[in-house]
C-alpha cells in the first residue's frame, strides 16, 4: 500500500507516494494528481528483501512527513532508507539520508508542529539487517542536514511515529 497523506493545513491536499510524489490539490479526484519530484527512491534493485534472502526488490516511497507549520516543507522516506526534503513545495528535493542511517523500510516521520527543521522519522526491521548501521528512531533538529540516533536502544522494528499535540518533543513509537 502506498504512502497517503492529506495536508494539514489545507484539507483538499494529498500526496500519494510511488517513486516519486504526487500531489492533488483537488481533494485526490481523478485526473487531478500531478508529480512534484522525481524519483526519490534507490531505483530498481536498490532495497534489500530480508526475508529469507530473496535479494533487493525495487525501492518505493513508504512514508511522507508534512509540516504545519510551513507548508512547503515535505520529508519523504523509502523501502531503502532514502530520506528526502523539499522547503518550497516540490520545486527541489534534497537527499538527507545519514551514512550512519540503517538502509530499512523508513515507517513514518514526525514533524514538530512549530518547526519543520526538527523532524524525527523511524525505521522497521530489526539491527541484525543491518548490524553495522543499527538504530529505528533518528531526530533532526536542522532539516534533516544530522540526524542523531534518538531511540531508547531497543531492538524493535518501529511501525509509526506520532508526536504528542501538546508537549514538544515527546514521541511515541508504535513497535512489533
Amino acid at each position: 500500500v502506498p504512502p497517503v497523506a492529506g495536508h494539514p493545513t489545507s484539507p483538499s491536499t494529498f500526496f500519494i507516494g510511488t517513486y516519486r510524489l504526487w500531489r492533488s490539490l483537488s481533494g485526490g479526484k481523478k485526473g487531478t494528481w500531478k508529480p512534484i519530484s522525481g524519483d526519490l527512491t534507490g531505483g530498481p534493485g536498490s532495497a534489500p528483501c530480508v526475508f529469507g534472502g530473496f535479494g533487493a526488490e525495487d525501492d518505493t516511497l513508504t512514508a511522507i512527513g508534512l509540516s504545519r507549520s510551513a507548508p512547503t516543507t515535505l520529508y519523504t522516506g523509502s523501502a531503502g532508507g532514502v530520506v528526502s526534503v523539499t522547503t518550497d513545495d516540490g520545486a527541489t528535493w534534497k537527499s538527507v539520508a545519514s551514512p550512519a542511517m540503517p538502509n530499512r523500510w523508513v515507517s513514518g516521520f514526525a514533524v514538530d508542529p512549530a518547526d519543520p527543521n526538527i523532524v524525527s522519522v523511524g525505521f522497521s526491521g530489526f539491527d541484525a539487517t543491518t548490524p553495522d548501521r543499527p538504530g529505528h528512531v533518528f531526530r533532526s533538529t536542522d532539516g534533516g542536514a544530522s540526524w542523531p540516533l534518538s531511540d531508547i536502544g531497543m531492538d524493535a522494528p518501529v511501525n509509526h511515529l506520532i508526536g504528542h499535540p501538546s508537549v514538544r518533543g515527546l514521541l511515541y513509537a508504535a513497535t512489533d
